[in-house]
């Protein structure tokens, strides 16, 4: 192999791991405690988990957050006593570019 096909391969090669990650987008999963197999493996999946607390000690008034994005609306959630968490995943890909909120 000469040095010219060498040097091309090993480009085509670095070009692929380059861009393979942004190729995979997060999936649904409707229990987020227990994974699914494809949650296992993602390796090259940008997903994110929020969190969210009510740790204020007055509900008063009541802690509200709305969470969407162009194509997905979580809702209004409004936390109280009974209420206290909130936490969903989203996951980004860039071809084509979108958000999903699971």
């Amino acid at each position: 192999m000469s040095s010219s096909t060498w040097q091309q391969a090993t480009f085509c090669v670095f070009t692929i791991l380059a861009i393979f990650p942004f190729l995979s987008s997060a999936g649904a999963n409707p229990n987020p405690m227990m994974p699914t197999q494809e949650d296992k493996w993602r390796p090259f999946c940008h997903e994110f988990r929020v969190h969210i607390v009510d740790g204020f000690s007055n509900d008063n008034p009541p802690f509200q957050i709305h969470c969407w994005s162009v194509d997905q609306d979580l809702g209004n959630h409004t936390f109280g006593p009974s209420f206290k968490d909130f936490n969903f995943k989203f996951g980004s890909r860039v071809v084509p570019p979108y958000t999903h909120f699971s």
